[in-house]
């Protein structure tokens, strides 16, 4: 990020506070509400799970368009597979048709265990594209094979399989 401009160090800034904005949620997601709960009762509705995420991933996509990555191509791969992940968490109008066929694959059918590894994906691809050394199917294992073959093994010998209630909605978000 030496040879970034100021106006893109700035927005690489403002996609790192989208990052930071989807620790809540991940936390609630893993079965510990406490910080999105508290973050709700102080903001009020500006504060609900569903906005928190819609603004998060709007700063992330505000950096993917105008930040200071190297390698758009690790940013679009991370945000393409986790948001299919995510989507299988999360009520999205136009994928409901994903994620109701995601909860007849076994190892899809854990809603908090998708947003995680979703979550995990797309992070992974924005600090990839920071990295200029990365060819095209590093990045393919590393945001496609590795969260898919992770989701895989915890199915298979019944890891991680959360089963807390967790609703994130999109439309209510926005």
């Amino acid at each position: 990020m030496k040879d970034a401009s100021l106006f893109q160090k700035i927005f690489t800034y403002i996609g790192f506070a989208g990052v930071a904005l989807l620790i809540p949620g991940l936390l609630y997601a893993a079965g510990l509400p406490g910080p999105i709960e508290w973050i709700e009762s102080v903001l009020g509705k500006v504060g609900d799970r569903s906005v928190v995420t819609v603004v998060a991933f709007a700063l992330m996509s505000i950096m993917f368009v105008f930040g200071g990555g190297h390698n758009i191509s690790a940013t679009f791969v991370g945000f393409l597979i986790g948001f299919f992940l995510m989507s299988t968490a999360i009520e999205i109008d136009f994928m409901a048709w994903f994620r109701n066929l995601s909860k007849n694959i076994g190892f899809l059918s854990s809603a908090p265990l998708n947003y995680i590894v979703g979550t995990v994906t797309v992070v992974a691809g924005v600090f990839m594209s920071f990295n200029k050394k990365i060819p095209f199917w590093g990045e393919l294992t590393g945001l496609l094979i590795a969260p898919l073959a992770f989701l895989l093994i915890c199915w298979s010998l019944n890891l991680f399989q959360l089963k807390n209630e967790f609703k994130i909605s999109m439309d209510e978000g926005f």
